[in-house]
């Protein structure tokens, strides 16, 4: 069901979307495919380094893959950024 509507989605908006990219990026984490949601988190952050959602996919996936200091970095830097944000505060503890 969820490749389909991927399917649809890409269709509709095109390979190349920012939004299809990070559907895509997060359906990859889900499944612990972290190179092809590598893939598309790069190719997101190229296109545009201020989108939110893909910065913090990229922090997830540094600390799944142990690199934590840049997970450090990237979500203190996202904490600057939007500090209202729980979920950034929530992933900063887990990485202590």
């Amino acid at each position: 069901m969820v490749e389909k509507c991927l399917y649809e989605l890409t269709r509709i908006k095109g390979e190349n979307d920012i939004y299809v990219m990070n559907m895509k990026a997060f359906r990859h984490l889900r499944l612990r495919e972290l190179d092809a949601a590598s893939k598309y988190l790069n190719r997101i952050l190229q296109k545009d380094d201020a989108d939110h959602e893909a910065q913090m996919n990229m922090a997830i996936l540094e600390m799944w893959t142990n690199c934590p200091d840049a997970a450090r970095k990237r979500l203190k830097q996202l904490a600057e950024l939007c500090p209202g944000n729980s979920d950034i505060r929530n992933l900063q503890k887990q990485i202590q």
